[in-house]
């Protein structure tokens, strides 16, 4: 159950990325970093110790934290690239044409 809800929390979150990118002009895996690290803050330090579901990040060693911030920095930079990607009309009719070949 974990895992699952670990992963719903990230498709919702990304779903939260789309509007509020379009909102920021930054060079995409720059958005998407900064995004990676509000989750990672707004999570690690307030969510799930709220909910009793995890210690605040404050309270876990320096190395878990590091490792943390890391993989929402990737995730983050990732979502950045992969919407613009996803979502710019030039490669959109790239791979329209490409398709009927």
């Amino acid at each position: 159950a974990t895992l699952v809800s670990h992963f719903a929390y990230g498709a919702a979150m990304g779903a939260l990325y789309g509007p509020l990118e379009k909102k920021i002009s930054l060079p995409p895996p720059v958005k998407g970093t900064i995004f990676g690290l509000v989750v990672w803050a707004a999570s690690y330090l307030v969510l799930l110790p709220m909910l009793g579901l995890s210690e605040s990040g404050q309270r876990e060693p320096v190395r878990r934290n590091l490792m943390m911030i890391a993989a929402h920095i990737v995730w983050g930079s990732t979502m950045g690239v992969l919407a613009k990607v996803l979502t710019d009309s030039r490669l959109q009719s790239c791979w329209r044409d490409t398709s009927r070949a």
